[in-house]
């Protein structure tokens, strides 16, 4: 079992495809020595890919929790293989209410 993960990923700036950022080994750690990058899809809408992960058995587990203490809360939408290697994991941030927005998270992957 390896153990990949994403924390302290804070949102970068705003609108639909444009926010793909590669994170810094001082935001991730991703043991197959691949990048992690994060798209900021739309509001409260995020694309997590992590380079080399996929392909193989699939995760145990996918976990997000948001950075808040304020009842804000993050939701797994799914995970799946992309380029034949890659994992992609696919959340959203909601506020209490229930809207969509801008959140600080945290993301676990048990393979």
């Amino acid at each position: 079992m390896t153990d990949q993960r994403v924390w302290h990923v804070a949102p970068y700036g705003v609108g639909s495809g444009k926010n793909v950022v590669t994170l810094g080994n001082a935001q991730s750690y991703n043991s197959s020595g691949g990048a992690v990058r994060q798209n900021q899809a739309s509001v409260g809408r995020f694309d997590m890919t992590f380079a080399g992960l996929g392909g193989g058995a699939a995760p145990l587990g996918v976990q997000v929790m948001a950075d808040a203490s304020n009842g804000d809360f993050c939701k797994i939408l799914g995970w799946s293989t992309v380029n034949q290697t890659d994992l992609l994991v696919q959340l959203a941030s909601f506020e209490t209410d229930l809207s969509l927005e801008y959140q600080d998270f945290r993301l676990l992957i048990i393979q």
